[in-house]
């Protein structure tokens, strides 16, 4: 709560999703009660800004789909960012819905997590979220999945 009571604060929520024959959608941006009222966002043209260029950033570089924001998974009573808003917190909140297959298959989900963190911290923060020390691990071949040496 304290990190989020904050008007210009960014909660993002991360959570998974199943794909199947309806949902073959890669990620999710939920911001909305299921009848579209009630936005968790308060700073919408960024959260517009951050949907379009993490959506056109992981289709082309990475064929992911996004789907259009909280048109699959609106945000219920069960949902952490409903109950952060009803709490009459100021931040803008949303939940971000990553598949299983991403998350849990997919060899290059750590570069996609990079990637995915860096369009967040160039859309939110002006890119002041990402390190030097952040990326360089990632020009390690198989990076994550390959027990380094022990000295």
């Amino acid at each position: 709560k304290a990190l989020a009571d904050k008007k210009d604060s960014w909660v993002i929520i991360l959570a998974d999703h199943q794909k199947n024959e309806e949902n073959t959608s890669d990620l999710h941006f939920a911001s909305a009660l299921k009848d579209g009222s009630q936005s968790t966002v308060k700073d919408t043209v960024a959260y517009e800004a951050l949907y379009e260029t993490l959506s056109v950033a992981v289709a082309d570089e990475f064929g992911l789909v996004c789907t259009p924001k909280s048109e699959r998974y609106p945000l219920k009573k069960k949902n952490a960012a409903y109950h952060l808003q009803r709490m009459g917190l100021e931040s803008n909140i949303f939940v971000l819905r990553l598949s299983t297959q991403l998350v849990n298959f997919e060899e290059n989900k750590l570069v996609v997590a990079m990637r995915i963190a860096q369009v967040v911290s160039q859309q939110l923060d002006d890119g002041k979220g990402i390190w030097a020390d952040d990326v360089k691990d990632f020009a390690i071949p198989a990076f994550g999945f390959v027990e380094k040496d022990e000295a």
